[in-house]
């Protein structure tokens, strides 16, 4: 099987099923390979969990996104 028939057959998975084989190939990659610093990234969730409590972010709905996105 090439990559292109691959590449096919995972875009005709339904949302599901892509969302199941996203999280399946990144276990494969294994924790060390992010290369993400996990107390960094724990203190940037916090700092943008923080300004949404304050009103300072400006969120956007998942649907309108995605729409902009595709």
């Amino acid at each position: 099987m090439n990559r292109s028939t691959v590449f096919e057959a995972a875009l005709a998975l339904s949302e599901n099923d892509c969302v199941q084989l996203v999280e399946r190939l990144l276990e494969t990659l294994g924790p060390e390979t992010d290369g993400v610093d996990e107390a960094s990234f724990a203190a940037e969730l916090q700092r943008r969990s923080d300004e949404i409590d304050q009103g300072k972010a400006e969120l956007v709905l998942w649907s309108d996104l995605k729409k902009e996105s595709f």
